[in-house]
């Protein structure tokens, strides 16, 4: 968890160190502010280690990371053109070369140049055309997959503000239709998460995630959800929340599916019964 006492970081002579996006998450652990989690992240820096920095970063996480860095590299987005970006995925030239990802939101364009310059950055020789082929191929499940087209069925393990904040960004394209479904963990800041996405919600189906104990209740998730939608139904049961979410839907409206991945790892094979691709 975090970095500095993350498993991995038993590895004393890494290649590179690459730090992604640093938002709030296991703020007891990593600490309530920016730069005390980008402290905490930063600890897989090793002496004489490249690191490659995500380049939309908050100003106090970039200030501890250019301190604890002795080589950063951040992509150059000057250098980026977006080709297109829809429910498929993402095109998009950087340094003149063009690449296609199957993951879906625009936040994944700046992870995948952020994965180009880790490659370039760490000194081993991985041809161009292996560079293109991973980022095409790559495929992360309950991260805005796509389940469904007809009707539009996303999946996505969304339980943070930064995560809420992609997912929500993604959202905005459905003009408000979107029914939702979510479940999520009492000890994340759920207020925060439905605040950022419920506002392009249409109708909200809320589950308590029985596989797991930390699990805030439907009906208590449901009176939270209350306040930034007018339609909100709670079900303890995941088989009639897909039904109801597909009865509002009647065959147009998308349906998005987020709020833990834990929700997402119990839901998912069910989704893909019901919908096919």
């Amino acid at each position: 968890l975090g970095g500095r006492f993350d498993a991995t970081n038993i590895i004393k002579a890494p290649l590179c160190a690459t730090i992604m996006k640093i938002d709030y998450d296991h703020t007891a652990v990593l600490g309530d502010a920016l730069d005390k989690i980008a402290a905490e992240k930063c600890g897989i820096i090793k002496d004489n280690c490249p690191t490659v920095i995500y380049p939309l970063q908050e100003k106090p996480a970039m200030k501890t990371i250019f301190e604890k860095a002795q080589n950063s590299i951040i992509p150059n987005t000057s250098l980026l053109t977006v080709v297109s970006s829809d429910i498929t995925g993402n095109t998009f030239i950087y340094k003149g070369i063009t690449y296609k990802t199957k993951l879906v939101g625009e936040h994944q364009i700046y992870n995948a140049i952020t994965v180009i310059e880790t490659v370039l950055s760490a000194s081993v020789d991985v041809p161009q055309k292996a560079i293109c082929e991973g980022i095409e191929n790559a495929t992360v499940p309950a991260r805005l997959e796509l389940i469904s087209k007809k009707p539009v069925v996303f999946l996505d393990g969304a339980h943070n503000p930064n995560g809420a904040d992609a997912l929500s960004a993604f959202m905005r394209d459905f003009k408000g239709e979107v029914i939702a479904i979510t479940g999520m963990m009492a000890d994340k800041n759920c207020s925060c998460v439905l605040a950022q996405t419920l506002q392009y919600c249409q109708s909200l189906i809320t589950v308590t995630v029985k596989e797991n104990p930390r699990s805030i209740s439907a009906e208590n998730l449901a009176d939270i959800a209350s306040k930034y939608c007018k339609d909100v139904t709670f079900t303890d049961d995941y088989d009639s929340a897909i039904e109801l979410a597909v009865k509002k839907s009647n065959g147009e409206k998308p349906i998005f599916v987020f709020g833990s991945l834990y929700l997402a790892g119990s839901i998912r094979q069910k989704l893909i019964s019901r919908f096919k691709l």
